[in-house]
């Protein structure tokens, strides 16, 4: 019986289909501008959810660090 593979199983993201179309684009001479702002538009997307979560780290932390309690030694 033949496993699939994690990435096998999943479907292809919408913005990795754009980075590959776009880098495919640019090799011809004629669509070299469409080509380049799919590879754009892909990678600008990619960049989402890392944002996302960096900014949601530094909300969380700084939320935690307002919530904090100013003694924190426990020895009374």
């Amino acid at each position: 019986m033949a496993t699939l593979s994690s990435s096998a199983a999943r479907p292809s993201s919408p913005h990795r289909r754009a980075v590959i179309a776009g880098s495919i684009l640019f090799f011809g001479e004629s669509t070299t501008t469409a080509g380049t702002w799919l590879f754009l538009g892909g990678s600008i997307e990619l960049l989402i959810r890392p944002v996302i979560r960096l900014s949601r780290r530094v909300h969380l932390q700084r939320v935690r660090a307002r919530t904090a309690p100013a003694e924190t030694s426990g020895d009374f």
